[in-house]
């Protein structure tokens, strides 16, 4: 599905709404809520596996010219305990029943610690309207992402946010 584009609507109860790029017209609208217990082990799950990958390629530059990565048992479990820390903040894109998760951000205005878009639902600005609604323009990071868009965020890597 690459023929949309997200927007956060704020009329009454906020909602993820995604619009064919063609005409405007709306494609579902879909609430967001704040994360309860029932999606704990969701954001959770999502949030350590799909930073893995980047994770993995995250290499920092030493002093005396060699080269440090993230270890995968390192990240699994610093990951995971930042996860459980602060899923709670996490807002949830859900279908109306409350219970299915299309997305989630966990954010406060000026802090990201991690968005969740799902393969089908990327490349519409879902990501990018979610950090927006709740982390903002300007904001800083725990963690180097792979993207930000650049003349719309203003980000800052902040690696002591996490502790």
């Amino acid at each position: 599905m690459n023929d949309f584009y997200a927007t956060i609507s704020n009329d009454g109860l906020p909602s993820l709404k995604l619009l064919h790029k063609a005409d405007d017209k709306l494609i579902i609208s879909l609430p967001i809520q704040n994360a309860t217990k029932d999606h704990r082990s969701y954001i959770l799950s999502t949030w350590v596996k799909s930073y893995e990958a980047e994770a993995r390629r995250v290499v920092c530059g030493t002093a005396s010219g060699g080269y440090l990565h993230i270890p995968h048992d390192v990240y699994r479990s610093g990951e995971s305990a930042t996860a459980e820390r602060h899923w709670e903040k996490s807002k949830v894109v859900t279908s109306d029943d409350g219970y299915t998760i299309h997305a989630w951000v966990c954010a406060e205005p000026g802090a990201l610690w991690h968005v969740y878009v799902p393969p089908t639902l990327r490349g519409g600005g879902v990501a990018r309207e979610l950090v927006e609604a709740y982390a903002g323009k300007v904001y800083m990071v725990s963690k180097p992402w792979p993207k930000h868009t650049p003349g719309l965020h203003n980000v800052t890597y902040n690696p002591y946010m996490i502790v």
